[in-house]
């Protein structure tokens, strides 16, 4: 497992924390699950797109910012692996991304966040929740290969927070 190499700059005078030039704000379970209740709540939008697509973002820009600063760094496999620890480090839970691909494939999440932090504020869900992580799969894949932004969609097919043992994603090609 390659060690990551986890740097925070703290911009003081703005009051805000960048790991590998993205906005961190560490939350409470509290935080994310109204954050994401609110989100979800209005009929009127996408919801999925906003949470996901708002990941995927996030995590492609700053594993990429991470990989140029370490150029060592070039075997798929070794970017997906700094990618799941970075998404521990952040507190998000477990991931595992070791049967992705350029293609795509599956990935799983024995301990997400979101479906804890879901299940305990509110009890379990009817359908799955873990838009962040689908959307931080998507967006590390793409940024582990080299790829455009919006190449992979990743679809979580069942989720702790709906009753299932851990977390899984389908990853495609769109």
């Amino acid at each position: 497992m390659p060690l990551l190499d986890f740097k925070v700059d703290f911009d003081l005078e703005m009051a805000v924390a960048q790991v590998y030039g993205q906005p961190m704000v560490f939350h409470c379970h509290h935080y994310n699950t109204f954050l994401q209740q609110t989100i979800e709540d209005p009929s009127y939008v996408d919801s999925t797109a906003i949470l996901t697509d708002a990941a995927a973002e996030v995590a492609f820009e700053q594993m990429t910012e991470y990989y140029l600063a370490h150029p060592e760094v070039v075997a798929p496999q070794q970017r997906l692996a700094i990618a799941a620890e970075m998404f521990k480090t952040c507190g998000f839970g477990t991931v595992d991304l070791a049967q992705l691909g350029d293609q795509g494939g599956t990935a799983v999440a024995p301990h997400s966040h979101y479906a804890l932090g879901w299940t305990s504020k509110f009890g379990p869900r009817e359908t799955p929740g873990c838009y962040f992580v689908a959307g931080y799969i998507a967006g590390a894949l793409a940024a582990a290969y080299g790829r455009p932004l919006d190449m992979y969609r990743s679809t979580e097919t069942s989720c702790a927070a709906a009753g299932a043992d851990c977390c899984n994603f389908s990853v495609e090609v769109k």
